[in-house]
């Protein structure tokens, strides 16, 4: 294995680079801004270095314009005492219970989780599994409205079907049927990010592709969608880590 370092938009990237028994390379970014390239043993070295620069090329063009991001952990735990901004209800603290029936109780500025689950090693995840459900219902009509908002004012497309998934490497999607799909963390993060995600999303029922007409109508809707785009691109994936330890 090789290790070098690179700087992309003044952050630091290590990239790993491995040999394997495979027939074809490939790279993948990994938490921690770690680039693994994988290349067949099989070819010849010229080959290799001509394809893992052209891989690592390609993917500091994908990372520069915000169109590879890290993908985002799914073991994000919360704690009991944990408090953490969420969309639409400000700051929120969390507290997990031992109780003889699961039940989540919410109040203007905590939830307390009542959890069965009496096995000390799964509790912590049993009760982030009933948090989760909650603040999904509790998230999901102000998201609604915050679509809504930004349709009827400046889109005015027919939207097939809003929903709010714990994907794995992306904010948020927009299908060919104007199916709206954003990434459950995205909720923790400030309120003018989830804009900016919303919009992004909503422009993509106008025009496929990020080309020149896609950004300005983004900006047309949003004129600093930039520096919204620049901060989740530096900030969204550390902001979500911060989680485990608030």
């Amino acid at each position: 294995m090789f290790v070098e370092e690179i700087i992309i938009d003044g952050k630091k990237y290590l990239v790993h680079t491995y040999f394997s028994n495979n027939r074809s390379a490939r790279i993948t970014l990994r938490e921690g801004n770690v680039l693994n390239v994988s290349l067949p043993t099989r070819w010849p070295k010229t080959e290799q270095i001509r394809i893992s620069q052209n891989l690592i090329s390609r993917a500091i063009k994908s990372i520069s314009a915000g169109k590879w991001c890290v993908p985002l952990s799914k073991n994000t735990l919360l704690t009991s005492g944990s408090s953490f901004s969420f969309f639409g209800y400000g700051r929120l603290r969390v507290f997990f219970v031992l109780a003889s029936s699961d039940e989540v109780l919410s109040n203007s500025d905590s939830l307390t989780v009542h959890s069965s689950c009496s096995d000390p090693s799964q509790f912590t995840q049993h009760c982030n599994s009933l948090l989760k459900l909650k603040l999904l219902d509790l998230a999901l009509p102000k998201i609604r409205d915050r679509i809504e908002y930004f349709n009827s004012s400046f889109f005015k497309t027919k939207i097939s079907k809003i929903s709010i998934r714990d994907n794995s490497g992306i904010w948020g999607s927009c299908s060919a049927k104007s199916k709206i799909s954003l990434n459950y963390k995205l909720l923790f993060l400030p309120s003018e990010i989830v804009d900016y995600v919303i919009v992004h999303e909503l422009a993509h029922t106008q025009f496929s592709s990020h080309g020149p007409r896609f950004w300005s109508l983004v900006k047309s809707v949003m004129p600093d969608y930039e520096n919204r785009k620049r901060w989740l691109k530096l900030h969204g994936s550390n902001e979500i880590a911060l989680l485990r330890s608030c």
